[in-house]
């Protein structure tokens, strides 16, 4: 019952940010691109996306100024078929957003030790059921200054990593500064074919655990 609700909470929110951004989208003629369908986790495939951050976006929708830390979650997430877990800073797993975060079961991280111990648990816990989790790789550096977060969870777990790209393409020679701007012409979601973790440890028997994910990281 508890994972159906958490179910239902992730699809709503993509379904409503799906409609948000398309509304936004048409408004100011950008495009959405998403490249590699075939490399998103089927159902039961335990994945690591390992993912670019865009900037916070400010935009004013209806009269009303809108400020989000990011949409990058529900741009990532709306095209799939499958619940991303995303790995989130500790500061979202309060108020009404931490309600929302725990429902749709989102890791917490920080450099706090009881914190960082308690996001892996949760972590291996998701994979070991057949669940994809999500984590920007800007983030997890900035917060727990730990830039192969993913690489570790992917490792320990053994389960495939796929790196995710959120490109913004810009126009008139001039780079978007945010996801939604009038410098914007395109969104980019590429997902990249996936690494098998068990044959890049199978074809570098030699390599030490931190070699791979210092290679899974610069991948």
């Amino acid at each position: 019952m508890t994972w159906m609700i958490g179910h239902l909470a992730y699809r709503a929110s993509c379904t409503i940010g799906n409609a948000l951004f398309s509304y936004v989208a048409c408004k100011e003629n950008i495009k959405y691109e998403l490249i590699g369908k075939e490399n998103i986790p089927k159902h039961g495939e335990s994945a690591i996306l390992y993912i670019n951050h865009t900037k916070p976006l400010k935009y004013n929708l209806f009269g009303i100024e809108f400020k989000f830390d990011s949409i990058d979650h529900l741009v990532i997430g709306f095209k799939t078929h499958e619940d991303i877990h995303f790995v989130e800073l500790d500061k979202f797993s309060k108020g009404w957003v931490g309600v929302y975060n725990r429902t749709i079961e989102n890791i917490p991280i920080s450099s706090n030790p009881r914190v960082y111990k308690e996001s892996k648990r949760l972590a291996e816990k998701l994979l070991s059921h057949g669940k994809i989790v999500g984590v920007f790789h800007n983030r997890a550096n900035s917060d727990t200054k730990d830039s192969r977060l993913a690489a570790k969870y992917a490792l320990e777990n053994n389960v495939n990593f796929i790196k995710v790209d959120l490109n913004l393409i810009g126009r008139n020679g001039k780079y978007p500064q945010t996801l939604v701007s009038p410098e914007t012409a395109a969104v980019q979601v590429i997902y990249h074919p996936a690494i098998n973790i068990s044959e890049l440890k199978r074809k570098n028997p030699g390599k030490s655990r931190r070699e791979l994910e210092e290679m899974l990281t610069n991948c």
